[in-house]
This record gives C-alpha cells, sequence and structure tokens, in this order.
C-alpha cells in the first residue's frame, strides 16, 4: 500500500514538473548604428502557425525576459520600435529550454519627405491704440462689391434694409 501511494506521489510530481516547465527567451535589442539600448521595443513572440502568443517590451537598457508556457512552442520573435525597421528571428530550442538571443542590433529607418510648402496670409485685422485696420482683400465676398457690402462683414457692425449703419446698438451717421 506505502508503495503504490508514493508511486502515485512520484507520477503526480513528475507531471506536475514537466507541466510546469516554460521556454525562456532572452536578449538585448540595442542601435545599430550607434550601439546603445533601444528602450521600450516591442518583442513580440510567435508560434510556428504565425500566431501570437506573447508579446512584451525592452526595459531601460534594452534587455527582454519573456518566458512561455510549455503548451505553446515559440518558433519566431518580431523586434521593432519607432525608428527602426523590425527584425525576425528564427528561435531554435532543440532540448533546452532556453534561448539567449545575445545582442540583436535594429537598423535605423528613415524616410524622405517631399517638400513642405507653407504659405501663410496676413491676419484680416490688425489692431493699433486708437483703431481697427480690416483689410477688406481677405473678405472674399467684399472684395468685389461695395462699401455697404464690405461693410456688412465687420464683426460688430449692422446694417439694415434701408442701408442704416449701426455699431451694436448705436445708429452711425454718414457725413459727406
Amino acid at each position: 500500500m506505502i508503495l503504490r501511494f508514493a508511486l502515485v506521489s512520484i507520477t503526480i510530481l513528475l507531471f506536475q514538473v514537466t507541466m510546469a516547465q516554460s521556454f525562456t527567451i532572452k536578449g538585448a535589442v540595442r542601435d545599430s548604428v550607434e550601439g546603445g539600448p533601444v528602450k521600450s521595443a516591442s518583442v513580440q513572440v510567435f508560434d510556428s502557425n504565425n500566431k501570437l502568443i506573447f508579446t512584451d517590451k525592452t526595459n531601460d537598457t534594452g534587455n527582454f525576459f519573456i518566458e512561455v508556457p510549455n503548451t505553446k512552442r515559440p518558433a519566431f520573435i518580431i523586434l521593432s520600435s519607432i525608428g527602426y525597421q523590425n527584425k525576425k528571428i528564427k528561435v531554435a530550442f532543440s532540448d533546452l529550454t532556453v534561448y539567449e538571443s545575445g545582442n540583436i542590433l535594429l537598423l535605423p529607418s528613415s524616410y524622405s519627405l517631399a517638400a513642405v510648402v507653407v504659405e501663410g496670409k496676413k491676419a484680416p485685422v490688425s489692431f493699433t491704440v486708437d483703431r481697427q485696420v480690416y483689410k477688406l482683400s481677405q473678405y472674399g465676398n467684399a472684395a468685389n462689391g461695395t462699401a455697404v457690402d464690405a461693410i456688412r462683414n465687420l464683426p460688430s457692425v449692422n446694417v439694415n434694409g434701408q442701408g442704416e449703419i449701426f455699431l451694436g446698438a448705436h445708429q452711425v451717421f454718414w457725413y459727406f
């Protein structure tokens, strides 16, 4: 009876140990030009069916340490970071449960942009101590119209149907 209990206990213990194993992938991501660490680079682990198993990022020194459950066998990792080209690395475990990739160098990526043309216009309003000056050429519908059309576009100025001009609530008189 004791022998049977010991045999069952050993079998359960071995089963738990084999199921508790995991694959470990570790390495360091470096800039290929300057040699410095690439911080917060994305590390994605895929299986042989191109299915994402696990994702993580590098620490401040560019290192990563990923443990993947034994039930999911990793086939390759993809490393990426903003400003760098993605890099795909095959993972070969054989009988080992730890895969050390060493220093992985990412190439900086550069993009050429077309010429950028910035055009600007002066503000349609300029302020001085004693007045506000409005540039009517920047008011599209008043540029080819009459003086009344131009005045209608000014802020806080109203023109009624009889052509009387009001500044706020006060009527403005014309003297010629």
